[in-house]
């Protein structure tokens, strides 16, 4: 215990030092931070003077990236500057405006890939800032524009206006310094002709140098004709480039028309495809409820009915009754239930009942013997048909000793919160066909059916009391306990047999 104290006391320093070094990296990250905050504001004055929208939007964007930074970071040990505060949220909020900001300037300039960034960053700004649904929409915008969805091609188009706009601007400062120069020839040649004509107003007051004035004056008509057919070949000149000015313009509002109808025609392919893809999708999704309804109808109808009788019965709308050779009938009833159910709630009766007939089914499965109905407490059996068997007796006979067994060890479990049973097995001829028209059921007739309502009756708890005419058909493969004659109601004495194991 000692040396586990000292230890603990010598890891005490080391664990204060890392912390300690932890701690004054976090600092100087944050330093380093807030400088580039400094330099990035000083880029986006000049960009914001020069009136440049790409720069501005790469500027910001790289301030929310900073300020995101900043906001990840333990800010206990921190003095906040002018451009960052100690308060988180604060820091998160600018963070977020300076990428909308980044966004607004991104769709002015049309640089779709700034804007995919700056959504990336907007997305996991606003998850930290708790607006989950903001960071959704701003990943889902992203992701428009990645798919070169249909806000993609509008920017895309908006940045060719742009760039269109640009040229035009250009191009009309060109020609405003053209017609300025023009401008300025004109007033030049005008003033030089006020000054001839005064020269001709001297020449008239002075009749000594008329000559030498008229002279001097032709001389500078001759200048002046002469500037003025180079002023006339400067002002075609002008001209030619002026028109040749117009039909640039013109062609690119052709192509800039051309590229509109193309995108266009992209769009209208793209919503046809995706109407056509979806009408696809929808069909397939109707084809599969329709099958699985089927399935669903087709499932519903053999849990009431045999398989043959449902097929008969779907092709021709109705089935026939039919008379079976040869088959074997089990009855099974619950002893002394109306007393128990007296003891229990509906829910736990019909719990129990529930769990007993389950399993009925589940072990009459297992030897394709078919259930023909419940009745309260009472479930009743028949093995041989539809479909014929050879060993209809045999299999009811087992299927009748699993149910015994089942029960019995139910009893151990639940005591008296489930009930004791007894079994009757009768085998010969029935007919079996459908009852009614509304809700109909499958069931089963004759002497056969009467009969073995009698053998079960004349049963006891945990027993299973087959007729004579099963007895000769299973002797061989089960050991029988002989009962004697014994009378059943309405039917005279009947030899009986207990079943008591496979042989």
């Amino acid at each position: 215990m000692d040396k586990l104290i000292l230890a603990i006391l010598f890891l005490i320093p080391f664990a204060g030092h890392a912390q300690e070094k932890k701690e004054t990296n976090a600092n100087q990250q944050l330093r380093q931070l807030t400088e580039a905050l400094k330099c990035e504001y000083k880029i986006l004055k000049t960009a914001t003077e020069k009136k440049d929208t790409a720069i501005m939007a790469y500027s910001y964007r790289n301030l929310g990236e900073i300020y995101l930074k900043i906001a990840k970071q333990p800010l206990e040990n921190f003095v906040p500057g002018d451009s960052v505060s100690k308060d988180q949220t604060i820091n998160i909020n600018k963070a977020i405006d300076c990428l909308n900001r980044s966004i607004s300037s991104g769709e002015v300039s049309g640089d779709i890939n700034l804007m995919k960034k700056a959504y990336k960053t907007l997305s996991a700004a606003q998850n930290l800032a708790g607006n989950v649904a903001g960071a959704l929409d701003s990943y889902r915008k992203m992701i428009s524009l990645k798919r070169n969805s249909k806000k993609a091609l509008k920017i895309e188009q908006k940045h060719l206006v742009y760039k269109f706009g640009r040229r035009v601007d250009s191009l009309i400062t060109g020609k405003e310094v053209v017609e300025k120069h023009l401008e300025n020839k004109s007033i030049e040649l005008n003033e030089k002709q006020n000054q001839l004509e005064k020269t001709n107003h001297t020449l008239i007051l002075s009749e000594r140098d008329k000559a030498l004035q008229a002279a001097n004056l032709k001389l500078q008509q001759s200048q002046l004709d002469f500037q003025a057919s180079r002023l006339a070949l400067q002002k075609t000149n002008l001209q030619l480039q002026k028109n040749e000015l117009d039909k640039n313009i013109r062609d690119m509002e052709q192509k800039n028309r051309e590229r509109y109808f193309y995108i266009l025609g992209l769009i209208a392919l793209l919503v046809i495809s995706i109407l056509a893809y979806r009408t696809i999708i929808i069909q397939k999704k109707f084809n599969r409820a329709l099958v699985k309804e089927k399935k669903r109808s087709e499932d519903l109808l053999l849990n009431i009915l045999p398989a043959e009788v449902a097929e008969e019965l779907k092709a021709k709308g109705y089935a026939d009754a039919k008379h079976f050779f040869d088959v074997t009938v089990l009855f099974t009833d619950f002893v002394s239930f109306t007393s128990a159910a007296e003891q229990m709630s509906p829910q736990v009766l019909v719990g129990e009942l529930h769990i007993c007939f389950k399993a009925f089914d589940d072990i009459l499965a297992r030897y394709q013997i078919e259930k023909i109905k419940t009745i309260g407490d009472s479930y009743m059996a028949v093995s041989g048909l539809p479909v014929a068997n050879p060993g209809h007796a045999i299999d009811i006979a087992a299927a009748a000793l699993e149910i015994r067994d089942f029960m019995y060890q139910r009893k151990l479990q639940q005591g008296n919160k489930t009930f004791g049973i007894r079994l009757g097995i009768n085998s010969g001829n029935v007919v079996a066909g459908i009852v009614g028209v509304t809700k109909f059921s499958y069931d089963i007739w004759g002497d056969t059916v009467n009969v073995a309502s009698r053998i079960e009756q004349n049963s006891e708890e945990g027993k299973i009391n087959i007729s004579e005419s099963t007895y000769h058909l299973i002797k061989d493969n089960f050991n029988c306990i002989h009962r004697g004659k014994i009378e059943a109601k309405n039917k005279g004495c009947i030899n009986m047999y207990y079943l008591d194991k496979r042989s």
